[in-house]
C-alpha cells in the first residue's frame, strides 16, 4: 500500500491539506453546514427577487381595483354610467383615391340611427376616423362608432 504525502515548502511546519479535507476533516460538518446555509440563502434571495416584483405589481392592481369599487359605491352617477349599455363598432378599411368608402360609412351611420330595431334603444355617442396605428397600416383607416343606450 502506498501513502501519498504532500509537503508544503511555502509554509513549513504545517501539513498540506487535500481539497476534500475541508469537508471530510475534523471541521468538515461545520464547513458543510456553512456551505448549505449559504446555498439556501442564495436560493431564497433569487426566489424573492423573482417573486417580489410580481407581488408588488399584483398588490398595486388589487388596490387600484378596490379604489375604483369604493368610488363607484359612493357615487350613484358613476354606478349609473357603468351600467349603461354601449354598442361599439370598429371598422378598418383601405384608403383609395376617389373612393366612396367614407361616404358609405357615413350612410351606414345614418341608416343605423334610423333603423327601427336600433333607433328606439340606442343613440350615437361618439365616432372617430383615424389612420391605422398598426405596423404596415399605410393607406388604412380605422373607424370607431359608439352607440349608447337611451335613458327612459
Amino acid at each position: 500500500m502506498t501513502t501519498q504525502f504532500t509537503i508544503d515548502l511555502a509554509h513549513p511546519g504545517r501539513e498540506q491539506r487535500s481539497p476534500w479535507e475541508w469537508f471530510l476533516g475534523p471541521a468538515g460538518p461545520r464547513h458543510l453546514a456553512i456551505v448549505a446555509t449559504a446555498g439556501v440563502a442564495i436560493v431564497a434571495l433569487v426566489a424573492l427577487g423573482g417573486v417580489l416584483p410580481r407581488y408588488l405589481r399584483h398588490s398595486s392592481e388589487i388596490q387600484s381595483i378596490a379604489k375604483l369599487r369604493r368610488g363607484q359605491a359612493q357615487s350613484p352617477q358613476a354606478a349609473a354610467q357603468s351600467s349603461d349599455l354601449t354598442l361599439q363598432i370598429e371598422v378598418s378599411t383601405t384608403l383609395e383615391p376617389a373612393s366612396s368608402r367614407l361616404v358609405e360609412i357615413a350612410n351606414f351611420m345614418a341608416a343605423l340611427a334610423r333603423d327601427p330595431a336600433v333607433a328606439p334603444r340606442f343613440q350615437l355617442k361618439t365616432w372617430e376616423v383615424r389612420p391605422a396605428r398598426a405596423q404596415g397600416g399605410d393607406g388604412q383607416l380605422e373607424i370607431s362608432i359608439a352607440l349608447a343606450e337611451k335613458h327612459s
